[in-house]
Formats: C-alpha cells, structure tokens, sequence
C-alpha cells in the first residue's frame, strides 16, 4: 500500500467535514447520544475487522469477509435507512420530540 492510497480517504473526510461540519451540539443529551454513537459505531468496526481477513496472494493483496460480516453490515446500512425513512415521513412528531428533550 503506498502513501498516496493511505492519505487522498483521510484528506477527503477531513475536506468534507470541515464544509459540513461547522458545530456540533454538545448540551444536554447531545453529548450521551454523541458518545453513545461513537462507542457503538467502534464496536460494529472491531466486529466488522474480526471478520474480515487479508489475503496475498503473487503481488496482489485480497480481503475475504463472510456471512457474519454481510449481516452486521446489513443491519448498520438497514437501521441508518430506517431511521432516514422515520424521520424523513415523520417530520412533526420528530421535530416535537427533539424539541421535548
């Protein structure tokens, strides 16, 4: 793997993050549900690189991942989309609930 590979992903989120990303609410809940996020999104990555193995094969490097890594990845992408789809068709009783808590 070569340097360039490594950096142009890092730099892209940084990019990305500082266009988007101008705050982040940390009163109240939002600093429980903030650290709750990144605790479980670190455990769905150490489940997800337990199942996952690296192959060489001549000069060629291949990653190898099973059924238990499809359904944690599954589950990730369904539970983000469901909660996109809530929201997205829920807008006034979501919107009280933030405004409630």
């Amino acid at each position: 793997m070569n340097l360039i590979r490594f950096i142009i992903p890092i730099g892209a989120i940084f990019l990305f993050g500082k266009k988007y990303i101008h705050s982040i609410p940390t009163d109240g809940a939002n600093l429980t549900i903030l650290l709750l996020t990144i605790v479980i999104g670190a455990l769905m990555g150490i489940l997800l690189v337990s199942f996952t193995s690296v192959v060489k094969e001549e000069d060629d490097f291949y990653t190898i991942a099973g059924i238990p890594y499809a359904i944690i990845l599954i589950i990730s992408i369904g539970s983000r989309s469901a909660f996109s789809y809530y929201v997205q068709h829920n807008q006034v009783s979501f919107g009280q609930f933030l405004m409630k808590h």
